[in-house]
């Protein structure tokens, strides 16, 4: 039986919840908190599995209650929110940044067939899964400042991918992600100077409605462009490109962005298994991959596309990851060539980056 405590200052939402929960025969609804400081006590006496979070509320707001969890008893924590309101669509952001694992759009109504409900049962199920770890507050500054260190540490390949013959620069990079992602993200970019040298194509995935909403806050985080992909737009060297909802994204030979309807993949439109093929393409050895913290196993296979060609791959050590499912099956592929964390990431991308210039 999953445990789920709901976190709402409405008590219509809280109504709606509770409802829509308690339908399913596996979870078990063990309490209902109207705001932060009830839910910090309940957690700490009804130890759920998971909780399903609000982030305006009076008082203690669901960003401070998402840090305080994470910090003290960390634990699977899902954002419910309205992709309508701007002002609740950024605060998600804030929540997922403080250590919540996904988020989903506030339900209309208790019925299961619903799109809104369907999901919120969906991602519940699966963050019961999810082993969680500590967030120290420190993780909220910049890497660097962080670890106290300039650079991070000096990362280790796996697969040796640096001592493949290199005649020419890289052309961009590939990024793949879903659970834990938006805040592994957001860490690693702002890292990044506005000035990189490479265009960046992310797959996130995330509820519908929601995307917007995180180009507008990796705007206000980071120091690159950033933008959602348009079709036939070109790619900008500085410049990170988001997959809009319910397309795939890709490239043409003309380093131009291609959307499409194209069937889903791994039940994913847009899909980092469709990103990485066309990258692999495209760039071919000139491409740079990377998979970060997720569920499943999307992009894991066509990571090996990229390998295959002769460009490096790249993937969020398990330490690192919220959920180690897309990372953790290219590793047991073979076809991981830097297994790093965050920090290490950044200092790779650099080193790259510095690659292609000298290799122009």
């Amino acid at each position: 039986m999953i445990r789920v405590l709901i976190v709402d200052d409405s008590p219509t939402a809280q109504q709606l919840l509770n409802q829509l929960l308690s339908q399913d025969s596996t979870i078990e609804v063990i309490g209902i908190a109207k705001d932060g400081k009830e839910a910090l006590t309940m957690v700490s006496s009804h130890h759920p599995d998971v909780v399903t979070m609000d982030v305006v509320m009076p008082g203690i707001d669901g960003i401070e209650t998402t840090r305080t969890l994470m910090e003290n008893m960390p634990l699977p924590i899902i954002v419910v929110s309205s992709a309508l309101n701007q002002k609740e669509v950024n605060l998600t952001f804030q929540a997922l940044a403080a250590g919540a694992l996904g988020v989903v759009e506030k339900p209309t109504s208790a019925s299961l067939s619903s799109d809104s409900g369907r999901r919120l049962l969906q991602l519940v199920k699966a963050m019961a899964e999810v082993k969680v770890v500590r967030r120290h507050p420190k993780l909220s500054l910049p890497l660097r400042i962080a670890n106290g260190q300039a650079g991070g540490t000096t990362p280790a390949p796996i697969l040796g991918a640096l001592e493949k013959p290199r005649k020419t620069g890289f052309r961009g990079i590939a990024i793949g992600a879903s659970t834990g992602g938006p805040s592994i993200l957001a860490r690693i970019l702002s890292e990044l100077p506005g000035d990189f040298p490479l265009p960046i194509l992310i797959v996130q995935h995330i509820s519908q409605g929601f995307i917007q909403g995180m180009v507008d806050w990796l705007k206000d985080t980071i120091h690159l462009s950033v933008e959602l992909a348009q079709q036939a737009a070109p790619l900008l060297p500085g410049h990170v490109y988001l997959a809009p909802d319910d397309r795939q994204f890709g490239l043409d030979a003309a380093d131009r962005v291609t959307l499409s309807k194209d069937p889903p993949e791994n039940d994913l439109r847009p899909s980092v298994s469709f990103l990485f093929r066309s990258v692999a393409k495209q760039w071919g050895a000139q491409s740079i991959g990377v998979l970060l913290s997720g569920m499943g196993s999307d992009g894991a296979r066509e990571l090996g596309a990229i390998h295959r060609q002769g460009g490096v791959t790249i993937a969020q050590n398990e330490e690192s990851s919220a959920v180690f499912g897309m990372p953790g099956t290219a590793v047991a592929l073979g076809v991981v060539d830097f297994l790093l964390g965050p920090e290490q990431i950044v200092t790779m991308l650099e080193s790259l980056a510095h690659q292609s210039m000298s290799g122009r």
